[in-house]
């Protein structure tokens, strides 16, 4: 997968943590994911669909990450992982999605962005349907309030 397909997700990643929640955050490591299990707890999942890429982004936290990204997102201190902590992770995810879109648009690449669905569950599978033969590439980062992963599986269009 080529650099410029993965660098706007860090970027729009990197500037949605630091302007809209005050928490700054660094990459850590960009790998090919040798399997579809995710790396934390909750997974918030958005489709892209565009007519030269197309895929799927997750980001995925520890319990304990996505409670405090909650928080600061909803401006709260929040304790129990529930509907409110789902819908400010998905937010999250929906914005790192618009926000890479943007950057997207400016090298010609367009693509419209789904809903985003948020998977909870020790061990749960982001399996990337219809891009199998697509590597699947893993950014882990780490932050004021902890680690957290952003998975990027996209697929050129012939």
């Amino acid at each position: 997968m080529k650099a410029e397909y993965i660098n706007p997700f860090i970027e729009a990643t990197l500037e949605t943590l630091r302007t809209m929640l005050n928490i700054e955050a660094r990459k850590t490591n960009v790998a090919v994911k040798q399997d579809d299990k995710a790396v934390f707890d909750i997974s918030a999942v958005i489709g892209l669909a565009g007519s030269k890429v197309s895929g799927s982004i997750g980001i995925s936290f520890p319990r304990k990450v996505a409670l405090k990204i909650a928080s600061a997102f909803i401006g709260q201190d929040v304790v129990v992982v529930d509907d409110d902590v789902y819908d400010a992770l998905g937010e999250l995810a929906n914005i790192v999605a618009g926000s890479a879109k943007k950057r997207f648009a400016d090298n010609g690449y367009r693509f419209n962005i789904a809903l985003p669905t948020v998977i909870s569950g020790r061990g749960h599978s982001l399996h990337f349907s219809g891009n199998e033969n697509s590597p699947c590439i893993i950014i882990t980062f780490d932050s004021g309030v902890g680690p957290f992963a952003v998975q990027v599986n996209l697929k050129e269009s012939k």
